[in-house]
């Protein structure tokens, strides 16, 4: 994706054919729902990032209800190029962290990693080659967006935190500019200690990882559930506000998708081909900030 933001939710797979257009959209022309099993790739390259992931799995497309069983798909060769660098991918990396998958065995054999010298660039097309087990082969590419501005708050801004029932912490505002404007675009905080988390108010009472905030420049905000290892809401804690902005993969594949970790026997692809999933990349703005318990 990109933490707990919704390079999670690229693990949703469309009931239905998607043709999704444009020069970075690929899909697998061939019917899936004569399949007893699909292929399914997740990749999402993050802008500044110095490795670059993919994850393979393979799951049952037919009459499987949830929980969805899930396995990786080892011994693939998995190669990301960019111009005339090409970037061997080794398996046994650390996806789990970026696709979210819950409730499935260990994925490591089906997650490929490897480090992007100087990092991964903001503005380049990159594209993946996968060559599977039994010689099939998948294909992809991506456009890594330019990075948004985060406009407001201020860094170092003081954003208020509840922890008594009944009440809410004082409203903020957030404004931002993405190019191109529609993208898809999505608001979270992220705690600066790795034992604390930090979460968005929605809904009243209810807290969100992140925001959805598509097609819009700034927005009124909450904090929402704010709290450390032990279960104490610290006085002050450090934090980072993230604006996230995707490319036209991501943008396309979160609108046709509304149903995270459902895989029906159709199938949707964004930016690969040869297989279902999607190949996206975003890039990120943020600001410090501090969240202060009232």
């Amino acid at each position: 994706m990109v933490g707990h933001r919704r390079s999670a939710a690229a693990l949703a797979l469309l009931p239905a054919f998607l043709s999704l257009g444009g020069c970075d959209l690929l899909r697998d022309p061939s019917p899936l729902d004569t399949a007893t099993e699909m292929v399914t790739v997740h990749a999402m390259l993050v802008a500044g990032e110095d490795t670059a992931r993919v994850l393979l799995t393979r799951a049952q497309a037919l009459d499987v209800p949830p929980p969805l069983a899930v396995e990786p798909v080892p011994g693939a060769s998995v190669r990301l190029i960019r111009g005339e660098q090409a970037i061997e991918l080794a398996a046994g990396g650390g996806c789990v962290p970026r696709f979210g998958i819950p409730n499935e065995p260990d994925l490591a054999a089906g997650c490929y990693a490897g480090a992007v010298s100087g990092g991964i660039a903001a503005g380049a097309r990159y594209e993946f080659e996968i060559t599977l087990p039994g010689g099939a082969r998948i294909e992809g590419a991506t456009t890594v967006p330019e990075p948004p501005a985060l406009l407001d708050p201020a860094p170092g801004a003081e954003l208020e935190v509840r922890v008594g029932p009944g009440t809410l912490p004082e409203p903020f505002v957030a404004a931002w500019r993405v190019r191109p404007a529609g993208r898809r675009t999505e608001i979270a905080l992220r705690a600066g200690r790795q034992d604390c988390r930090a979460m968005l108010r929605v809904d009243g009472d209810a807290s969100t990882f992140y925001l959805d905030v598509t097609g819009a420049d700034s927005a009124e905000l909450r904090t929402g559930l704010v709290g450390c290892g032990d279960g104490a809401t610290p006085a002050r804690l450090e934090a980072r506000l993230v604006l996230t902005a995707y490319d036209a993969n991501y943008t396309a594949y979160a609108k046709a998708t509304d149903s995270p970790y459902a895989i029906a026997a159709n199938g949707a692809a964004a930016g690969v081909r040869g297989a279902v999933g999607v190949f996206g990349s975003a890039a990120e703005a943020s600001v410090p900030v501090v969240l202060v318990r009232r």
